[in-house]
């Protein structure tokens, strides 16, 4: 299918394309539909979605997909899972969470398919409300492969050989697989995006092999569960440091008072630049102001760097019940405004914002109590073994076996181990994507690779700044891995 001649269905109309039809996706198209009928351009625009995915799982994306393990949680509670900075609707409301419920801990972390029931549900609203308002809406499952310029216009060129033209384009493709464990790409028993491992992948594995999971985050807890669940037996976790997210506590709704974008850009304003030790001071003053004790987070980032049954244990403790917490409250008021405060930031202290960050992530994101429970369970039974000190892996092209390599005490232990699944985090280096579309866009100059991960585009708009031309484009990156060096 060709529609670039004649510029699409409904010519004079100006199109949005829109690359990725998951929950950014879906996101954009709620936002910027309002926009269209508020400001009376129903008659002069129309959508063009394009993803691989059949349309029967617009708005799920990979995350909240309908054949997702039924234990699968959501890391977040539902009312954090997303808030739109403009409207601030939040996903709870999409989810029609009543406000005046009290849910139990298990209510609070919603299974993921759930949530992707409602998600592919707003995602119809959204198009009913379209054709209400007579804006043409057009789904394509299809894979873009790359975008080149067409005059004023873009042609986004289709894996089925198809192109469409389009005025903007929207890229919103969520994260990028890891990237760090490029020698393992082709490996035959080496799984690189752990969102994919469905229930067909888990019965090809015998039952008797010998899995390691790399990376101890939200993906690697739910490959073990996942994998648990379909009957593997001897299943190892691998990180640098063998720890795990402390459980996730239910935050006080805390409204910040001294750590807010508007003082952090009032500061970054009025110094030649924001430092590391200016946001710490923040941060302690909003302590001081809530009259909120530091010690217990002190305490949980201490804990969630140590052993990992004592972290979920402690944790579990903590944040199963029905009772908020303070601390967490205002660590999750903090860290709405890390985007800012890292776009703000002055280039000499990146490095050390990024290492204290680290420092902490394992209490800023948090694992759902449920999954807690399960970790602490299968530790317990040792049905599960967690290693740290990852070094290396190491393929054998001969015998399929892969080598895992780890220090104990600083001596090399090497164990060796059948299928390798990489829940290392998004991946970061876009050369290393192995996505086409991105690929080529950077071929091209389209979109510049940024120092941190990435790619270059404006902080407030998410707009791509320039081409490889020094050219103006229009086209757009939402959340997730091309946005991770900025915003």
């Amino acid at each position: 299918m060709d529609e670039s001649a004649n510029g699409g269905a409904h010519s004079g109309r100006r199109a949005i394309v829109v690359v990725g039809a998951g929950f950014g996706g879906l996101r954009f198209f709620i936002d910027s539909l309002n926009l269209v009928i508020e400001n009376h351009l129903s008659d002069f625009v129309e959508y063009v979605f394009i993803d691989q995915r059949p349309f029967e799982s617009f708005g799920r994306g990979v995350a909240w997909a309908s054949d997702q393990n039924p234990n699968m949680r959501a890391n977040m509670h539902r009312p954090e899972l997303e808030i739109d900075p403009e409207t601030q609707d939040e996903v709870d409301n999409i989810l029609k969470f009543p406000a005046d419920h009290q849910p139990t801990s298990a209510e609070l972390f919603s299974r993921r398919k759930e949530v992707g029931d409602r998600l592919a549900a707003k995602f119809t609203e959204c198009i009913d409300r379209a054709t209400e308002h007579h804006v043409p809406f057009r789904p394509l499952k299809d894979e873009a492969i790359d975008i080149v310029r067409a005059g004023i216009q873009y042609d986004v060129t289709l894996r089925s050989g198809g192109r469409i033209r389009a005025d903007c384009v929207v890229l919103a493709l969520g994260h990028v697989p890891p990237t760090g464990w490029a020698k393992l790409f082709d490996c035959p028993n080496y799984t690189r995006n752990a969102w994919t491992l469905g229930q067909a992948a888990i019965d090809a594995i015998p039952r008797t092999a010998r899995v390691a999971v790399i990376g101890l985050g939200p993906s690697g807890v739910d490959a073990i569960i996942k994998l648990r669940d379909g009957g593997v037996r001897k299943v190892a976790g691998y990180s640098r440091s063998g720890a795990m997210q402390y459980p996730r506590p239910n935050p006080t709704k805390i409204a910040a008072k001294i750590i807010t974008e508007d003082n952090i850009q009032k500061l970054a304003t009025a110094q030649p630049a924001l430092r590391v030790d200016t946001l710490l001071g923040l941060l302690a003053a909003e302590f001081m102001a809530q009259d909120i004790d530091w010690r217990p987070f002190l305490r949980a980032v201490e804990i969630s760097n140590g052993p990992a049954k004592k972290c979920l244990s402690d944790g579990y403790d903590e944040g199963h019940g029905q009772k908020t917490s303070d601390w967490f409250g205002l660590i999750t008021t903090f860290n709405a405004v890390i985007p800012i405060a890292w776009h703000l930031l002055d280039d000499r202290d990146r490095p050390r914002f990024r290492e204290l960050k680290d420092s902490v992530d394992n209490v800023l994101y948090g694992m759902a109590p449920p999954h807690a429970l399960r970790m602490l369970t299968e530790l317990e039974h040792g049905t599960l073994k967690l290693f740290g000190g990852l070094r290396d892996i190491l393929p054998d092209d001969v015998s399929g076996v892969f080598s895992v390599i780890r220090a104990v005490d600083g001596n090399p232990v090497t164990d060796e181990v059948d299928y390798v699944i990489d829940c290392t985090g998004f991946g970061k280096d876009l050369a290393n994507s192995r996505t086409p579309l991105l690929e080529n866009m950077l071929t091209s100059g389209m979109l510049t690779a940024h120092e941190f991960g990435g790619a270059v585009v404006d902080f407030t708009t998410g707009q791509v700044p320039k081409d490889a031309k020094g050219r103006s484009v229009h086209i757009y990156a939402l959340s997730g891995t091309l946005n991770i060096g900025t915003r």
